[in-house]
């Protein structure tokens, strides 16, 4: 068995101290009933990637941005940014968690 293919560790974002990166892509869809009642025809549209970057440190990402360096490698279209928090604790080092939508056919 070859230790090859055993990639650790975020690739798909550029920043330091990343601890994950959640990436999904979305369809709306619509579904036609046959005239017997049944299956006719369905359609996916207005496809969307909705990602979540969490990572240590401090962020200059604001809500609103396009997200920079912060959007995953295989996120392609308009890119918003929807959510930042950064977070602070007396125990821990500060962290922040971003979260974005990219529109591919905008």
């Amino acid at each position: 068995m070859s230790a090859t293919n055993l990639d650790i560790g975020v690739k798909q974002v550029t920043a330091e101290f990343i601890e994950s990166v959640e990436v999904s892509k979305n369809f709306e869809t619509k579904m036609i009933m046959s005239t017997e009642g049944g299956f006719g025809a369905a359609k996916a549209f207005d496809p969307k990637f909705e990602f979540t970057v969490k990572g240590r440190g401090s962020t200059t990402v604001e809500a609103g941005d396009a997200g920079g360096s912060l959007v995953p490698s295989e996120v392609e279209g308009q890119v918003i940014i929807t959510s930042v928090k950064n977070i602070e604790t007396n125990d821990d080092f500060n962290s922040f968690e971003v979260t974005g939508v990219a529109y591919p056919g905008a």
